[in-house]
Formats: C-alpha cells, structure tokens, sequence
C-alpha cells in the first residue's frame, strides 16, 4: 500500500504500474440522463450480461466488456493513480467496478427470484454497494415502479429498493435504484418484481460506490485526474476489478470516446 507520493512514483519506476486504455463509439444519448457504455463497441470490446434469473452472476476482470489489467503481486495493494478521458462532445464519463448483473429481464409483476449468483466477491460486507438498471430492449410507456429484495449491510434480509423507471426509455439508459431508508449498502440480491407490465428488458446491475469516479471534460478536449494530487482519494481495487464505464450525456449522442485508467501496485 502507497504511503506518499515517492512511493507512488517509486513503484511506477520499478516497473509496478499499468496503463489501462480504452475508447467507445458513440450512441444515442437525451441530455442530462444517465448511460452504460457497457454493450458499446471499442477497446474494450462490447460487453454482455447473462440472460435470466437463473443466470445471475458475478463479474470480474475477466469478463467481457471489462478492462483487462494483471492483479497485484503477493503482499501487495493495487490502486487507481488517474482517470483521463476525451471525445467530440461535452460530457460526464465514470468509471465504476461492476460486481454483479443480470440480464434479460422483463418488466413483470410476479415476483422473480435470482437462483444464480447472489453476491458479489468483492466488498461482501456490502458497505457502499448500489444497484442501477440498464435498458437493454427500450420500455413501453407509463410510470413503472420496479422493487428489489436484498440483504443490508448488517445482514437484514427482506430490504427493498426501488426505482421508477421512465417512460419509453431507450437502450443503453441507466437509472439508479434507491435503497431503503438507513442502509448503506447490499450484500445480496434475492428477487425483483414491478408494479405493471410495459413492454421492454433490462439488466440489473450491482457496483460498489468506493470506485464510482466522475470525469467532466470539454467538448473536443481531454482531462485526466489525479487521484492523489486533485481527488485525494486513491481508490484502491480489489483483485480482478471489472472496470466499466458509463456516461451522464449531455446532448443527443455521447460522441466518440477515449482515455488512459492509470493503476499501479504498492
């Protein structure tokens, strides 16, 4: 684990740091709403999400659609020095660790029970843990209340977080769910069910909050931030991290992007 700076540029000079780069084509985006650039080709290649209550699983570095880096050496810590990012158009770019999906799901009343994977493997005591949806097949119109049944932080089981999704919502749309008033994380994920049936699919994500970084850059720029100097936060990653990226837009397309994860071992 990093101690100070010299530190930090001590490793990269003993050969301990890795450069992670990526880019995505543009997609379809509506000012001011979030979106997964997870199903979006580039480098890394477009990523997919098992289809299927029965299919839920975990994600990790090996997982397609995630930045694939090597895992710290033995007694060692990996962590994130900088984020840069650039494209066409003014817009948010975040980086996130993806724990857990499912994919394929359709907007239906009765309760549907996830009887793959229901936990993470990384941060298990679920601190910090969230959950968003993904439209993977646009939704029908009206207000629709999707709930989730998880496990709290402390173990309480028969949680329940929630999340009305827009009406007529278009691929690739993200949006968060909240959790239940005094929790502050998920350790697990039990079944999910919605008020009505409009038409549309989509993809129940789990992430942890501790690696959710947000980089604003201008139209046509690049901006690159550093974790320790500017953020002073230094996220630390977990072996085998799914990095994947998402966008809060700006205008009606999210323009080409590209950018540079920076990480190294200490």
């Amino acid at each position: 684990m990093f101690t100070s700076y010299d530190s930090i540029i001590a490793a990269l000079s003993a050969g301990y740091g890795q450069d992670l780069l990526y880019n995505k084509v543009t997609i379809t985006s509506v000012a001011a709403n979030w979106y997964t650039l997870w199903y979006t080709n580039g480098s890394p290649g477009a990523g997919t999400a098992p289809s299927g209550v029965a299919n839920s699983a975990v994600c990790d570095s090996s997982t397609t659609g995630a930045m694939s880096y090597g895992n710290a050496n033995g007694g060692r810590q990996m962590s994130l020095l900088s984020f840069g990012g650039g494209g066409q158009t003014l817009n948010n770019l975040i980086l996130y660790d993806r724990l857990w999906h499912c994919g394929g799901l359709p907007f239906v009343t009765s309760t549907q029970t996830f009887t793959g994977a229901t936990a993470p493997t990384r941060y298990t005591n679920g601190v910090g843990n969230g959950l968003f949806i993904e439209i993977t097949t646009a939704s029908g119109g009206g207000g629709n209340t999707l709930s989730v049944s998880y496990t709290n932080q402390d173990g309480v089981p028969g949680r329940t977080a929630s999340v009305v999704v827009t009406a007529s919502s278009p691929i690739n749309r993200v949006q968060f769910l909240t959790l239940e008033s005094g929790d502050t994380g998920i350790q697990s994920v039990q079944s999910y069910s919605c008020a009505n049936t409009p038409a549309g699919a989509f993809t129940l994500v789990m992430y942890n909050q501790s690696m959710f970084n947000i980089l604003p850059y201008p139209a046509g720029g690049y901006t690159e931030r550093d974790m320790v100097l500017q953020v002073a936060q230094l996220p630390t990653l977990p072996d085998s991290s799914c990095l994947a990226l998402m966008m809060f837009a700006s205008t009606t397309s999210t323009g080409y992007v590209f950018g540079k994860v920076k990480i190294a071992e200490g």
